[in-house]
């Protein structure tokens, strides 16, 4: 009996501290609310070396720039995109939703959903013969494909929406339009220039990094402005 009673004062110690310096030291989560121009983003391929294994993914990062160190962020979300002309893909989407509005993108593929993988079934019961169709049926049985697409469309349904904090619920509402805030010269100056290029029938992996878009611009200005000076 004192063997026991000992045992719960000193488990109950250390669960009293344990709160304690869990609930003093514990981070809290604060939203900070960043205009998009500050934005920064970029892709990198990462090589992940484990005992017996190499894995080489690509990511696309959205991070914001920390004002007094730009080499660090403040805060930053990475997402899988597989190869890199992907993730060009899926960063020039993003941008031309935020800076044209949704009716700039195109429309969502219906690849991932339940129904599309039901319909997928369906087509090759009709095209396959027996043998291949059953040798299918296994392999979507070993691999969880149907279960994976349920699971996908509960996620997507529910719990995608459940997860957005109340903090953002009304930021997260559509504005007016006449409330919308606009965009600075220079990013106009270089959405123009990136229109111009599409026009010429360039593509987005062939733009090149940003920085030298600005730079040859502001060059060109200069060699204006010199040769105006000599004129006069």
């Amino acid at each position: 009996m004192t063997a026991l009673v000992i045992e719960v004062l000193v488990v109950g110690t250390y669960l009293f501290f344990g709160l304690r310096l869990k609930k003093k030291h514990d981070p809290k989560l604060v939203y900070e609310i960043y205009p998009w121009e500050k934005l920064v983003a970029y892709i990198e391929t990462r090589q992940d070396i484990g005992p017996g294994l190499m894995a080489t993914h690509t990511v696309l990062t959205l991070a914001i720039p920390k004002p007094d160190d730009p080499e660090s962020a403040l805060a930053a979300a990475s997402i899988n995109v597989g190869h890199e002309t992907a993730g060009l893909a899926q960063w020039e989407c993003i941008r031309q939703f935020m800076e044209n509005g949704p009716e700039a993108c195109p429309d969502p593929k219906e690849d991932e959903t339940l129904a599309h993988y039901k319909a997928k079934c369906r087509q090759a019961r009709k095209e396959m013969s027996l043998l291949p169709w059953l040798s299918k049926k296994v392999g979507d049985w070993f691999f969880q494909r149907y279960l994976a697409h349920i699971i996908t469309e509960r996620r997507i349904k529910t719990l995608a929406l459940k997860s957005l904090p109340e903090e953002l619920k009304a930021w997260s509402a559509p504005l007016p339009k006449e409330q919308w805030a606009k965009p600075s010269e220079a990013l106009q100056n270089l959405n123009q220039q990136l229109a111009r290029a599409y026009e010429r029938g360039l593509k987005f992996t062939q733009m090149g990094p940003v920085s030298e878009w600005q730079a040859g611009r502001e060059e060109k200005q200069q060699q204006k402005r010199g040769k105006g000076r000599f004129r006069a």
